[in-house]
Protein backbone atom coordinates (compact mmCIF):
# COMPACT_ATOMS: atom_id res chain seq x y z
CA UNK A 1 0.00 0.00 0.00
CA UNK A 2 2.65 2.61 1.17
CA UNK A 3 4.59 1.54 -2.03
CA UNK A 4 1.01 2.34 -4.58
CA UNK A 5 0.87 6.26 -2.77
CA UNK A 6 4.88 6.38 -2.84
CA UNK A 7 3.97 6.01 -6.71
CA UNK A 8 1.32 8.39 -6.88
CA UNK A 9 3.39 10.66 -5.30
CA UNK A 10 5.95 10.49 -7.82
CA UNK A 11 3.28 10.13 -10.30
CA UNK A 12 1.32 13.48 -9.36
CA UNK A 13 4.75 15.70 -9.16
CA UNK A 14 5.41 14.09 -12.51
CA UNK A 15 2.25 14.96 -14.31
CA UNK A 16 2.62 18.41 -12.91
CA UNK A 17 5.90 19.14 -14.12
CA UNK A 18 4.82 17.72 -17.59
CA UNK A 19 1.69 20.13 -17.43
CA UNK A 20 4.12 22.85 -17.09
CA UNK A 21 6.12 21.72 -19.83
CA UNK A 22 2.84 21.48 -21.78
CA UNK A 23 1.46 25.01 -20.31
CA UNK A 24 4.95 26.80 -21.24
CA UNK A 25 5.01 25.15 -24.84
CA UNK A 26 1.21 26.10 -25.57
CA UNK A 27 1.72 29.82 -23.85
CA UNK A 28 4.76 30.58 -26.36
CA UNK A 29 3.74 29.03 -29.36
CA UNK A 30 0.30 31.19 -28.69
CA UNK A 31 1.55 34.44 -27.60
CA UNK A 32 4.96 34.38 -27.33
CA UNK A 33 7.89 36.11 -29.26
CA UNK A 34 8.21 34.26 -33.05
CA UNK A 35 11.88 33.81 -31.86
CA UNK A 36 11.04 31.07 -28.72
CA UNK A 37 8.49 29.02 -30.81
CA UNK A 38 9.13 25.91 -33.13
CA UNK A 39 9.85 22.18 -31.76
CA UNK A 40 8.60 20.54 -28.39
CA UNK A 41 11.91 18.82 -27.03
CA UNK A 42 11.02 15.24 -26.71
CA UNK A 43 8.28 15.52 -29.15
CA UNK A 44 9.49 14.84 -32.61
CA UNK A 45 7.09 16.24 -35.31
CA UNK A 46 6.06 13.35 -37.53
CA UNK A 47 3.43 11.94 -40.09
CA UNK A 48 1.30 10.68 -36.39
CA UNK A 49 3.21 13.11 -34.07
CA UNK A 50 3.06 17.18 -33.25
CA UNK A 51 2.57 19.00 -30.20
CA UNK A 52 2.67 22.04 -31.70
CA UNK A 53 -0.99 21.41 -33.83
CA UNK A 54 -2.44 19.62 -30.35
CA UNK A 55 -1.30 21.52 -28.06
CA UNK A 56 -2.39 25.14 -29.90
CA UNK A 57 -5.82 23.49 -31.27
CA UNK A 58 -8.99 24.86 -30.52
CA UNK A 59 -9.56 21.85 -28.47
CA UNK A 60 -6.32 22.98 -26.27
CA UNK A 61 -8.28 24.94 -23.88
CA UNK A 62 -11.07 24.61 -21.43
CA UNK A 63 -12.81 28.11 -20.53
CA UNK A 64 -10.06 29.96 -21.72
CA UNK A 65 -7.98 28.29 -19.84
CA UNK A 66 -4.82 25.75 -21.31
CA UNK A 67 -5.88 22.26 -20.49
CA UNK A 68 -2.48 21.61 -19.53
CA UNK A 69 -2.90 24.22 -16.90
CA UNK A 70 -5.56 22.17 -15.35
CA UNK A 71 -3.53 19.42 -15.39
CA UNK A 72 -1.17 20.83 -13.04
CA UNK A 73 -3.47 21.31 -10.67
CA UNK A 74 -4.81 17.99 -10.95
CA UNK A 75 -1.38 16.11 -10.62
CA UNK A 76 -0.76 18.87 -7.38
CA UNK A 77 -3.95 17.71 -5.79
CA UNK A 78 -3.22 14.11 -7.02
CA UNK A 79 0.13 14.17 -5.12
CA UNK A 80 -1.16 16.00 -1.77
CA UNK A 81 -3.94 13.48 -1.45
CA UNK A 82 -1.67 10.56 -2.11
CA UNK A 83 0.36 12.11 1.04
CA UNK A 84 -2.59 12.70 3.32
CA UNK A 85 -3.17 9.01 2.29
CA UNK A 86 0.10 7.64 3.20
CA UNK A 87 -0.32 9.87 6.24
CA UNK A 88 -3.13 7.83 7.47
CA UNK A 89 -6.50 9.41 5.79
CA UNK A 90 -7.60 6.76 3.85
CA UNK A 91 -11.15 8.07 2.67
CA UNK A 92 -9.43 10.14 0.22
CA UNK A 93 -8.14 7.22 -1.79
CA UNK A 94 -11.61 6.85 -2.90
CA UNK A 95 -11.15 10.72 -3.99
CA UNK A 96 -8.03 9.42 -5.92
CA UNK A 97 -10.03 6.59 -7.49
CA UNK A 98 -12.95 9.09 -8.65
CA UNK A 99 -10.19 11.76 -10.09
CA UNK A 100 -7.97 8.58 -11.61
CA UNK A 101 -10.78 7.82 -13.49
CA UNK A 102 -12.19 10.75 -14.21
CA UNK A 103 -8.71 11.58 -15.65
CA UNK A 104 -8.60 8.56 -17.87
CA UNK A 105 -11.88 8.78 -19.59
CA UNK A 106 -11.18 12.07 -19.78
CA UNK A 107 -7.60 11.32 -21.89
CA UNK A 108 -9.59 9.01 -23.69
CA UNK A 109 -12.02 12.07 -25.11
CA UNK A 110 -8.60 13.71 -25.90
CA UNK A 111 -6.77 10.97 -27.98
CA UNK A 112 -10.14 10.59 -29.91
CA UNK A 113 -10.46 15.02 -30.61
CA UNK A 114 -6.26 14.06 -31.09
CA UNK A 115 -6.76 11.05 -34.01
CA UNK A 116 -10.18 11.78 -35.67
CA UNK A 117 -10.18 15.77 -35.86
CA UNK A 118 -6.59 16.87 -35.62
CA UNK A 119 -5.06 13.86 -37.62
CA UNK A 120 -1.67 14.15 -34.73
CA UNK A 121 -0.84 12.73 -31.25
CA UNK A 122 0.95 14.52 -28.73
CA UNK A 123 4.04 12.49 -27.40
CA UNK A 124 4.21 14.39 -24.08
CA UNK A 125 0.01 14.60 -24.17
CA UNK A 126 0.72 10.56 -23.93
CA UNK A 127 2.78 10.18 -21.49
CA UNK A 128 0.22 11.83 -19.09
CA UNK A 129 -2.52 9.70 -20.31
CA UNK A 130 -0.20 6.97 -18.89
CA UNK A 131 0.36 8.86 -15.80
CA UNK A 132 -3.57 9.20 -15.65
CA UNK A 133 -3.91 5.84 -16.31
CA UNK A 134 -1.80 4.75 -12.87
CA UNK A 135 -3.60 7.05 -10.82
CA UNK A 136 -7.24 4.23 -10.62
CA UNK A 137 -4.75 1.79 -10.88
CA UNK A 138 -2.49 2.62 -7.74
CA UNK A 139 -5.47 3.78 -5.73
CA UNK A 140 -6.84 0.57 -5.94
CA UNK A 141 -3.90 -1.06 -5.39
CA UNK A 142 -3.66 0.99 -2.42
CA UNK A 143 -6.78 0.07 -1.03
CA UNK A 144 -9.22 2.35 -2.63
CA UNK A 145 -11.96 -0.30 -3.18
CA UNK A 146 -12.05 -0.80 0.70
CA UNK A 147 -10.70 2.55 2.09
CA UNK A 148 -13.68 4.51 4.11
CA UNK A 149 -16.43 6.83 2.39
CA UNK A 150 -15.52 10.15 2.23
CA UNK A 151 -17.08 12.91 3.90
CA UNK A 152 -18.70 15.42 2.37
CA UNK A 153 -16.61 18.21 4.09
CA UNK A 154 -13.47 16.13 2.46
CA UNK A 155 -14.86 15.98 -0.86
CA UNK A 156 -15.54 20.04 -0.54
CA UNK A 157 -12.63 20.45 0.78
CA UNK A 158 -10.71 18.83 -2.30
CA UNK A 159 -12.59 20.41 -4.72
CA UNK A 160 -12.18 23.87 -2.93
CA UNK A 161 -8.23 22.83 -2.81
CA UNK A 162 -8.10 22.35 -7.02
CA UNK A 163 -10.05 25.37 -7.73
CA UNK A 164 -7.15 27.52 -5.09
CA UNK A 165 -4.57 25.88 -7.53
CA UNK A 166 -6.08 26.51 -10.49
CA UNK A 167 -6.91 30.50 -9.77
CA UNK A 168 -2.90 30.67 -8.74
CA UNK A 169 -1.90 29.12 -11.68
CA UNK A 170 -3.86 30.78 -14.13
CA UNK A 171 -2.79 33.57 -12.50
CA UNK A 172 0.47 32.78 -12.70
CA UNK A 173 0.04 31.80 -16.91
CA UNK A 174 -1.62 35.50 -16.97
CA UNK A 175 1.76 37.62 -15.43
Amino acid sequence: KKGALLLLVLAGVAGAAIGGLMTWHHDVQMFGDASLQGGLIGCEASEAVNCDIVNTSEYSEFLGIPIATWGIATYLLVAGLAALAAAGRQAVLKILLAIGVSATLYSGFLFGISKLQLNYVCAWCMRLYGINIAIPVLSLLAGAWSAPRPSGKAIGTTMAAFLALLVLLSAGAVA
